[in-house]
């Protein structure tokens, strides 16, 4: 297209217009030049400086209010960067398009597309924090300091491929401020602990017995509880010899927890635990949430399902 562009608004446009045009055709051009030297940097200056100094001339003037747009402004700095690292045939866009993808479109997809750049830059926050950990659960697999030589014992006693649970009722879990729940705080029995183990620690006491499901459902946003927990009493029965249990239904009631303390094996210190938080709180309303707080709480959580 560009190289018919002039014959096509020849005679059509202002003269300032066809020459702006011509200048910015004529730098364009020259950029992709192979092999570039002084004489060829300085025309690239001069023939920018033609197009800025006749841009605002003729038609160009009443098609736009401004020329602040990124492209144009990135062209001043042509001379310079090719003095730096060469030429411009060796380069493309590629990566920048490809990063366009991670860095703006699946972020504004998972938004609700209202107030999206704030949703993007917390999704954008959220990938990078999933990112470091799997960085830091890869390289711990691989330090050789941590090898025994036992390749096949190693990679199966490994905690990032084989993560069990043990749950203990924790009187401490009855504090409200998860800050008060810090990385020194014990979870009962801890002797019982091991390194490829997680532990969850909840309240001893639930502050929500005996709740319906339907109240379930609709507050805590899980319709599907009662289908994932058949689902999961199924599962574990398979993988547990031994394992019986009641099948459940919609008149069954449940004690419900506010929140548990999740302890996971510490990627950078082996032998530890690092505990986190989750939060899972409705609104407080009438009848069975009527000893909760008025702001909801629900803290997202990606769990991977170790097969």
């Amino acid at each position: 297209m560009e190289k018919v562009f002039l014959g096509a608004i020849a005679g059509a446009v202002p003269r300032q217009t066809f020459q702006a045009a011509k200048a910015l055709l004529d730098f364009i051009y020259l950029a992709q030049q192979p092999s570039l030297d002084e004489d060829d940097l300085s025309k690239l200056d001069k023939l920018l400086e033609t197009f800025h100094q006749l841009k605002d001339k003729g038609a160009f003037a009443d098609a736009r209010d401004h020329f602040n747009i990124p492209k144009l402004h990135a062209l001043i700095h042509y001379t310079a960067l090719i003095r730096l690292h060469g030429t411009a045939d060796g380069y493309n866009t590629e990566t920048p398009e490809r990063l366009h993808i991670d860095y703006a479109k699946s972020g504004y997809h998972a938004s609700n597309k209202k107030d999206y750049t704030k949703q993007m830059t917390t999704f954008m926050s959220h990938m990078e924090a999933v990112t470091i950990r799997h960085e830091l659960i890869m390289l711990h697999k691989l330090d050789p300091d941590e090898s025994d030589g036992n390749e096949e014992e190693d990679c199966n006693s490994n905690y990032s491929d084989s993560v069990e649970a043990e749950i203990y009722a924790d009187p401490q879990m009855e504090i409200d401020d998860p800050q008060e729940l810090s990385e020194s705080s014990e979870p009962a029995e801890p002797q019982t602990v091991q390194v490829q183990r997680s532990v969850i620690t909840f309240a001893r006491i639930s502050p929500l017995p005996s709740v319906p499901i339907t109240i379930i459902q609709q507050n805590f946003a899980v319709k599907d509880f009662l289908s994932t927990l058949e689902e999961y009493l199924e599962r574990t029965s398979h993988s547990q010899p031994g394992f019986e249990y009641l099948q459940p239904t919609y008149h069954d009631r449940f004690l419900v927890f506010k929140k548990i303390g999740i302890h996971l094996a510490s990627v950078t210190e082996p032998g530890t635990l690092w505990m986190d938080v989750v939060r899972a709180t409705p609104p407080k309303k009438s009848g069975i949430l009527q000893s909760l707080k008025k702001d909801p709480c629900f803290d997202t959580v990606l769990v991977r399902q170790v097969t």
